[in-house]
Parts: C-alpha cells; structure tokens; sequence
C-alpha cells in the first residue's frame, strides 16, 4: 500500500471522515492504540487462508514423506495468504528499526513488535488478513508442590517408582515393549540433557530449540520444570529417546514461543535453523504449559493430528487455596487440553483418587474432560539442580508426562497407530479412580467416562492389549471441516465429543485449521 494511502486511513480513522476503514479487524485494545496514532507494543496478525490437507493420501507416504508434505502445504498457505502483509512490514522496516517481525507457517500467523499505527492500519485493509489483535495472555507452566530427597548412588534406577508401577509399565516391558523407535518431545522450559535419568536417551540430531529468546545452543532449563516432566515420561519409556523446545522462562510461556516450538516440532530444524528434517519430528509431545484459551492452539493441534503426532496436555493446575487446600471446581479445565484433538491428563495419587489441585470438566459444549487419568502428586523424578539430583514433586505436567511415556510405549507396539487408536486404547482400558465425590456436567464421578478423572487411571498394560492385532497400517487421522466465529474469523472451533455412558467415546471432530510460513525458520 502506498504511504499517502495509509496516511489516509490513519487520518480517517483519527478525524471520523467516511472512509472504509478495516477496524471491524482489530480488536479493540489494539484499536486504542491506532484511535491515539500510537506504537502498537505486540501484535498478532491472522490469515483467513487454511490448508486443505487430503488425509487419505497423506495416509499413504512413509512418515517423512508425510511431514514433509504437510509442512510444504503450511508454508505454500502462509507465503500466498502472507505476500501482501510481507511486503508492507519489509517496506516500514526501512523506516523503522525498531519494528521487529516474525511468520510462523504452523499457524499462518505473524507476530509484530513496536508496530506503528499506520502500518496496523494498512496490514488490516489487506483482504487476506482476517484479524489483528494482541498476543493471548501467556501461558503459564502447570506448577509444582516441591520436597527435596536425598541423592543416593542409585537415583537414576531408583526412578522405577510407584507411578510407573501403577501405570502398568513394567509388565509392557516384560513383553519387549520400551519405547524403542519412538521420540518423546517436551514443550516446556528446557532440559538439563546431562542428567543422569536422561542424559543416555537424547535424540541430539535436530532435537533442541530454545525458542525463548535465550537462544541456548544445546539443552538448558530455565526453571527446573521441563527436566522433572520429560524424566517422567521417559521413565515410563526407558528405550524411548526425547528432544525438548523451551518456550517458557520464569513460570511464563509468550504465544510466540510456544508457537515457535509448535513448529519446529511439525519439521525440527538445526540449532541455527539453517537445516530442517521433517523425518524427525517426535512421535508423541507432552507439553508443559496451558492457557485459559485453547482455540488459538487449533491449527497447531490439527497440523500435529494430520502428521501423526499425538499432543499431551496436563488438565491444569488450579491455584486457589481454602484453608490451604485446592478446592475441586468443575468446568475449569485449561486449555488446549480442552481441546478434542489433545489428550488432557488429570493428576492422581497413590490412593488412586484425582488430586485436589487439578483441574476438571466439562470443557466447551459440555465436551468430556479429561480424557485419561495419570499419577501426578508425590512423584519422584529428575531434579534440574545437579545431575544426579532427584526431587518429589506434585503437578498435572506430570500426569501428561507419564500419559506420554504409556503414548510411546504404545507406539512402540504399534507404529502406524493413530491419535484415535490411542485414544480408544487408552480410554477403554482405564482402571476406575475412586470417587472424590464430585459431579461435573451432570455425570457423577464413579460412572466412567466423567469430567473429573475422565475415562480413568491410565493402565498401559491392559492398553497394549486391547487391539489383538496392529492397528490400521494407513494413518485415518481425523481432518476436522472449517467453521469460524464472527468475532475472529481465522479461529477454528466446533469440536464435539459425545461420550456414551457405555466407557467409550465417539470423537467427532468438526475444528478446523489456519497455517503459518516463516520470516524465518523456527526463530526466537
């Protein structure tokens, strides 16, 4: 667009004049920004352009082939739709060094920084854009109740602890099933990789990316979190290898990091970004954080479903305290475990009842949440402080992270499973939790499946052997058709889940996705 016509727009928008300005694009706190002629700090900018992804032949190509082909179709998606916003963002940056941008393929979206009024003004009158708004509160990591144990010469063999033992895992491993083949993938704040628990199962070959501006060249971990959940699930997968993407520092994950690491999980990267190898995306990722939305997350959630990568979200952690106790609230489930094309994990302990910490359903239209039940308080699992360390901690991660250890155990057994294989296996040989006494969306907690311990507590043993035989060699990955809000045209909902009272679910997914290119690669 033409500086004297941004100009224009700008000075209709600040006068009243009758012009047809696109503000019905821009939400209204970055609306406040443009009405006083000021820098917009943080921006987001959304595509209304989707990939038509073609399940049934994607089902057909070797996994590599398969990523390759999806993460071509993103980035063909978001250089089309993205073209024009591009070419204004490069022209105002020669006027403005502050300005500073980012394109993601895996969510067609771009992120600006110190954004001027009229070139807001200008990427919003562009026809492909559907909406210009603020980054979405960040994330938060799902935290911990912690108590430190002694080290002892044997902690790295010690690990095969009462998690592992309720979840089953031993007797898979009587059978030969231990993960081997299968990569776990951590979204959190990082990995201390020379841990004595962790530092042998490394997949270093494309498997670090610090996508919180730290720009660390090997595994770091900026709190502790990241190592104590990847142990988790790599405990329960001792022949599964792992890699890891930072998005979160100091308990905070932006939306552009965790977007960041969505991405290069899609198609991991080199360090330097220079290299990418689709072949070596992980095959299940247990993921760390939440947020109090989760349709944001959707084109993410539908790129991963589509590639054959099974999402792990912890059902969250509530902070509310009454006389120092968590109460248990229905419907406070966070997001994007809410999500129908993500496994939300519900924290329990030793007595096999959820934990007052976690967080429960219904999700959106009364969708069932969680789906699965997992041991997450008194857990004792790597320790980021040394590496030899190990500490007790309690936390809903940490049920996603076993969930994604019983995950690879499975695929272990049966490569070409899907996302619904997975979740059929899982939900309908879970061992009944013991009531808490809570009944959310109208369904009591000791009639499965239910909106407080799911299906219930995951049992990987009875899982592996739900199927007699491998299942479908042909990947049936549910695509979900494209609805939008009028509020947000590029967000994709209407993700259903009707669960019969019978224990099993019939997932019918009607979401969508919307995809992103990149500025760069998988960028901080």
């Amino acid at each position: 667009m033409k500086a004297a016509a941004i100009v224009a727009l700008l000075a209709a928008l600040v006068t009243g004049h009758a012009m047809d300005l696109p503000t019905s694009k821009i939400d209204p706190v970055v609306a406040s920004y443009v009405q006083n002629a000021s820098t917009v700090p943080s921006v987001v900018v959304e595509f209304a352009a989707t990939p038509a992804f073609d399940a049934s032949a994607l089902a057909r190509l070797p996994r590599p082939d398969r990523l390759a082909t999806i993460t071509t179709l993103l980035e063909t998606t978001a250089r089309q739709s993205q073209g024009g916003v591009l070419e204004l963002i490069l022209d105002a940056l020669t006027n403005d060094p502050t300005l500073q941008a980012q394109s993601y393929y895996i969510s067609n979206r771009i992120f600006l920084s110190h954004a001027s009024a009229s070139l807001v003004l200008a990427i919003a009158a562009d026809p492909a854009v559907s909406l210009v708004r603020t980054a979405i509160p960040d994330g938060q990591l799902l935290g911990f109740v912690t108590s430190p144990i002694q080290n002892d010469a044997t902690s790295a063999g010690n690990l095969v602890a009462w998690p592992i033992e309720r979840i089953k895992a031993p007797s898979a491993w009587q059978r030969g099933v231990r993960g081997a083949n299968v990569v776990v993938g951590t979204i959190d704040s990082g990995v201390r990789h020379t841990h004595q628990s962790l530092n042998s199962t490394y997949r270093s070959d494309h498997g670090w990316f610090d996508a919180t501006g730290g720009a660390s060249p090997s595994p770091i971990d900026y709190s502790g979190h990241g190592t104590a959940v990847t142990a988790a699930a790599v405990g329960g997968a001792p022949a599964a290898t792992w890699m890891a993407c930072a998005a979160c520092q100091n308990g905070r994950c932006t939306e552009r990091a965790m977007t960041a690491c969505a991405q290069f999980m899609l198609c991991p990267s080199s360090v330097e970004g220079s290299t990418a190898e689709c072949g070596l995306a992980p095959h299940v990722i247990v993921n760390g954080w939440h947020t109090d939305a989760a349709s944001w997350f959707t084109p993410v959630l539908v790129a991963w479903n589509v590639g054959g990568i099974v999402p792990i979200f912890g059902s969250g952690v509530t902070q509310q305290l009454v006389d120092g106790v968590s109460p248990r609230q229905c419907s406070t489930v966070a997001g994007p475990a809410s999500s129908d094309l993500a496994l939300a994990a519900v924290p329990t302990n030793v007595g096999d009842s959820v934990t007052e910490f976690g967080r429960f359903g219904p999700a959106q239209e009364y969708r069932v949440k969680p789906d699965i039940a997992a041991p997450g308080n008194a857990v004792r699992t790597a320790d980021a402080s040394a590496d030899d360390a190990y500490i007790v901690r309690s936390g809903a991660s940490l049920a996603a992270g076993y969930t994604g250890g019983a995950v690879a155990l499975y695929l272990s057994a049966f490569p070409h499973a899907t996302f619904e294989d997975i979740f059929v296996a899982l939900t309908t040989s879970a061992a009944r939790t013991k009531s808490v006494g809570l009944r959310c969306g109208g369904l009591p907690d000791d009639s499965f499946p239910n909106n407080v311990a799911g299906a219930g507590r995951l049992d990987i043993s009875l899982a592996l052997g739900v199927v007699s035989a491998p299942p479908n060699n042909l990947m049936s990955a549910k695509v979900p058709t494209a609805t939008t809000t009028t509020d947000s045209p590029s967000v994709l909902v209407g993700i259903t889940t009707n669960a019969p009272s019978n224990g099993t679910h019939d997932r019918n997914a009607t979401a969508a996705p919307t995809d992103t290119i990149a500025f760069a690669n998988s960028e901080t």
